[in-house]
């Protein structure tokens, strides 16, 4: 931290329990997830969710956020990292609360309820009972 000059700006919490979770994205202003890989990463959308515009990379499947200006989606190396964190928080809080309103439209398509009636849509559809459910690309 003292290195990249960011003690000010940037929190790195370490693990923290659901209360402390949920209580750090509503403090932040931002949600920062550089990986080199992820499969889904439920932390993007609870964040999403929180209202937060996400920085995330390449190593994660949410290339679709800057598509939504609803964050950042950026190669896994420390300048692209730093150019897209730089941009978030030189932004003004207003543009920030309207990327994370983009955000969490975004994060609702993956709520719990929400990937159940898509499943069973998906279901229906594969033994003929339906027509093709909107959530299937082919």
């Amino acid at each position: 931290i003292g290195e990249a000059r960011c003690g000010q700006a940037v929190v790195f919490t370490g693990e923290l329990g659901q209360t402390e979770k949920w209580a750090a994205y509503a403090a932040a202003d931002v949600f920062v997830m550089p990986s080199d890989f992820e499969n889904f990463c439920n932390a993007i959308v609870e964040a999403m969710l929180s209202y937060l515009p996400v920085v995330t990379t390449t190593g994660t499947p949410w290339k679709k956020l800057p598509d939504v200006a609803a964050g950042w989606c950026v190669e896994p190396n420390i300048e692209a990292l730093r150019d897209a964190l730089s941009v978030a928080l030189a932004m003004s809080d207003e543009a920030r609360r309207e990327m994370g309103k983009r955000a969490a439209a975004l994060g609702s398509e993956f709520r719990p309820e929400r990937a159940a009636v898509d499943l069973i849509s998906v279901y229906q559809w594969l033994v003929r009972r339906g027509e093709r459910p909107r959530c299937m690309k082919l």
